[in-house]
């Protein structure tokens, strides 16, 4: 970690962050516009391929979907709306208008294609397109994208399988809970067979207050081996990610580090670890390092981001210089990921904060 992994590696990461989680940005001028929408709704549901965050600042999106017919007019707006979207960004072309100016073609007023004004990375045909061929175009954007991180020797985080903190699921001892989370197991194995991702993130759900709580973990436990029985065959580790009850997520049932651990271990298999959130647990238990070295063996990802604000490092009250001398101490070589806000939004001096953080956070003594 010292030298140039940290400093390279979080160049790298900070222009690749929302690599799968996918924020779109609809730039809808027409009636395939129609299409779009249906694939939020559940025959189709693009929140299964993680591009399900409609977002409306162009600042806050990744990937901008071009919907419909551009004329001259609206040129310069989708050039300025793609040129306010932060790097990394891409862009899909939906629909034949969208693609080549479509029924307008030789309309004066129509651009015949929108990869006139910005380029273009994934063309869905069609007038109307269907709507899994948006899906579809979609996957096929994510298997670019994971192509480009092999090419740069990068590794992929842990991806959201289950974060459901509004239910009760694998406290429960029921037969209908447990074909659910086996079905999504299913789910996230094909996902992480489509893009090489290897670590799937698990949040266990909320706890039930008429049961004890020893009953619940003996219930999670046994869930959780049902879920291995299918991750480990496909070679997908499951990392279960505590969250603190006081600020942001009260009633969960997996809070601290020293409980996951319990559960890692009783469920003794290599496809249940542990991603610590080192935000999470300063605000539920603080202690960060001892936490971290009692529970090393299950360990398998970090969420890094501080505490007031969780935005980047040394941006609160962690001292993430101790933390990174650590892990480079116990030769970590696992993800790193950025789970954090940057302090200054919205500038080109908050994005090269961001670096300038990282680069003193790895600047420790060896």
């Amino acid at each position: 970690m010292a030298g140039s992994f940290l400093t390279t590696r979080f160049d790298a990461l900070l222009s690749w962050g929302r690599k799968y989680s996918l924020f779109h940005y609809p730039f809808i001028t027409a009636c395939c516009g129609m299409e779009y929408m249906s694939t939020a709704c559940a025959h189709y549901d693009i929140d299964r391929f993680g591009a399900g965050m409609t977002r409306f600042s162009p600042r806050q999106a990744d990937m901008l979907l071009v919907v419909g017919t551009i004329n001259r007019k609206l040129a310069p707006v989708l050039k300025t709306v793609y040129d306010q979207m932060t790097e990394p960004k891409w862009v899909i072309s939906m629909g034949s208008c969208a693609n080549g100016g479509g029924y307008y073609h030789y309309s004066y007023s129509v651009v015949r294609g929108c990869d006139r004004i910005v380029p273009v990375d994934i063309y869905v045909p069609g007038c109307p397109p269907r709507p899994e061929m948006l899906v579809h175009a979609i996957t096929m954007l994510q298997e670019k994208i994971m192509s480009e991180l092999n090419r740069l020797g990068m590794d992929f985080g842990p991806y959201v399988l289950r974060a459901d903190s509004g239910k009760q699921d694998f406290v429960l001892n029921t037969q209908e809970v447990r074909d659910m989370l086996i079905a999504q197991m299913k789910e996230g194995a094909e996902f992480s067979k489509r893009t090489g991702a290897k670590q799937a993130l698990v949040v266990l759900g909320r706890y039930d207050m008429k049961l004890h709580m020893d009953y619940q973990t003996a219930n999670a436990i046994d869930n959780l081996r049902y879920c291995c029985d299918i991750m480990e065959p496909a070679g997908v580790t499951i990392v279960l990610e505590p969250l603190n009850h006081h600020t942001n997520h009260p009633g969960l049932f997996l809070k601290g580090i020293p409980q996951s651990y319990a559960i890692c271990r009783a469920v003794n298999s290599p496809a249940c670890k542990i991603v610590d959130d080192l935000y999470h647990q300063q605000v539920s238990e603080g202690n960060l390092i001892p936490n971290l070295e009692m529970a090393w063996s299950e360990i398998a990802a970090i969420h890094l981001g501080d505490n007031p604000g969780r935005n980047e490092p040394t941006s609160g009250e962690i001292n993430y210089k101790n933390i990174f001398k650590f892990l480079y101490n116990k030769k970590y070589d696992n993800t790193l990921c950025m789970e954090h806000g940057i302090s200054q939004r919205g500038t080109k001096e908050g994005e090269a904060r961001v670096i300038q953080a990282y680069r003193e956070c790895d600047s420790f003594e060896v």
